[in-house]
């Protein structure tokens, strides 16, 4: 078959191939239209249901209530004579029944419709419906009806038959329009195939033939031959970008790698000498202290173990900060509300001392991450509070959570100092201060680890605060399921 249609001429194949083109336009627009006419056409059908429901629920109300018997017979009946209500039940709120009019049109049970297209597909088409007879907000019983919907299978025929009369006059002309212009273009088209497969192949230096006149085929060709040469030299520049882009990334991972590796092995390393220059200082203070020794002597002895504290809390920090990439320990799901009672407890002192309130307005989610990273994260916002809080109004941190696709949108909201505008957008760099040590200890690094975790899980985190009012933390995790 593939050798037949090969054999075919240009003209012909391609004539065939628009008019198939064609078709298959033709038939996805048809099935467009026909989504379309039958959503309009249910959408007509429920509005005159519902009003249906409505006209006969506030007809028959006030009978009901006063149990005039002889005027809901007579308002049944007059609906049933209007010829689109075949079937009319109602009962009351025991569920007797009041009045019948007409008879079941199905030999099933009576049982309410969902869908009007099935319903409309059943012979004779007919939609069941059921209203409660209500009024002031108060029930007196239930009315079911039975529908005709032959009016919606007449609109919908007639609509279908004057669609397929239009698509197939449209198919018509344009197989002969197709064939027509199929066979013009056969022959200068034919000219070109030989130099636009070169190109398809990927010759780029292809010289295709040349045709006489200025009409479409020799602009056409003409542009492809323009196209070729800047292709080629597109092609040409963009390997050297990809090749100068690969060399870039390969020394950025490289440079990236070997920083990483230094960061953790210098601070791994300087951690035992740091360790001992602070207790061999708190040593020598302590057996000077009841010495008579120069006050200068004690006072550089302080500075000392003050500095190499520091010093230990910044390697400290440095150490956990490179060791967050290094945890390949895979993510589980993680209980928000237990790691926020992990970083309670481990500032426990913290709190106490400061006499903060942290609690969660409503259950925390659960999300996919590292447990232990995650405890540190609310940790160190945890703890970022407390250190920032004011001096005249004891903290009060708050954490929330709200649902956002695929993510959890966690938010931990205090009332301390707050961050003036200037300096929010550099608040996660490492080794970041904006106030004195004496005033706010620490070594700069709490929120540079908390966007390095957030970041390992795949999310994003900033902040909102108000001078003197307070800051939000804001940041996402990956839901658990």
């Amino acid at each position: 078959m593939i050798g037949s249609w090969r054999r075919l001429p240009l003209g012909i194949r391609l004539s065939l191939a628009c008019v198939a083109a064609e078709v298959i336009l033709i038939s996805l627009l048809t099935l467009g239209a026909v989504r379309i006419l039958d959503n309009n056409l249910t959408a007509r059908a429920l509005v005159r249901i519902n009003d249906m429901r409505s006209l006969m629920a506030i007809s028959l109300a006030d009978p009901l209530i006063r149990k005039d018997y002889g005027q809901l017979s007579d308002t049944l009946h007059s609906f049933r004579q209007r010829g689109d209500i075949p079937y009319a039940l109602l009962t009351d709120l025991s569920g007797h029944v009041l009045f019948i009019e007409g008879k079941e049109v199905d030999a099933e049970p009576f049982v309410p419709d969902t869908n009007i297209l099935e319903a409309a597909a059943k012979t004779p088409p007919h939609f069941h419906a059921e209203t409660e007879i209500e009024l002031d907000g108060q029930s007196y019983g239930t009315l079911r009806f039975t529908l005709s919907l032959s009016f919606l299978v007449e609109a919908r025929n007639q609509l279908l038959t004057t669609l397929t009369l239009i698509g197939s006059l449209v198919a018509a002309l344009s197989i002969a329009v197709f064939f027509a212009i199929g066979l013009m273009l056969a022959k200068p088209i034919k000219a070109l195939t030989v130099g636009a497969e070169a190109l398809a192949a990927g010759d780029m230096n292809v010289m295709l033939p040349i045709t006489n006149g200025g009409d479409e085929v020799g602009r056409l060709t003409a542009a492809f031959a323009r196209m070729a040469a800047a292709l080629s030299f597109r092609i040409s520049e963009l390997q050297d970008n990809q090749t100068r882009l690969n060399r870039t990334v390969e020394e950025l991972v490289r440079s990236n790698s070997e920083l990483e590796r230094f960061a953790f092995v210098a601070s791994h390393d300087l951690r035992e000498p740091i360790r001992s220059v602070v207790s061999f200082s708190q040593l020598l203070e302590r057996k000077l202290k009841d010495k008579n020794v120069d006050p200068d002597i004690s006072e550089y002895l302080r500075f000392l173990v003050d500095a190499g504290k520091r010093m230990n809390e910044l390697v400290t920090d440095l150490l956990d900060f490179s060791r967050i990439d290094a945890d390949e320990e895979p993510f589980v799901s993680v209980s928000l509300d237990k790691s926020l009672a992990s970083a309670k407890e481990n500032l426990a002192d913290a709190i106490e001392k400061s006499k903060a309130t942290v609690r969660a307005e409503g259950p925390l989610p659960d999300v996919r991450g590292n447990p232990i990273q995650l405890i540190e994260l609310l940790q160190n916002l945890i703890g970022n509070s407390i250190k920032f809080c004011r001096r005249d109004e004891a903290p009060l941190i708050k954490l929330s959570a709200r649902r956002q696709d695929q993510e959890w949108v966690i938010s931990v909201a205090d009332n301390g100092i707050g961050i003036e505008p200037e300096f929010r957008s550099k608040a996660f760099d490492i080794f970041r201060r904006y106030h004195r040590a004496d005033l706010y200890p620490g070594t700069g690094m709490g929120l540079a680890i908390c966007k390095r975790i957030v970041e390992r899980h795949k999310g994003n985190i900033w902040i909102d605060s108000m001078p003197g009012k307070g800051s939000v933390f804001t940041f996402t995790l990956p839901a658990a399921n």
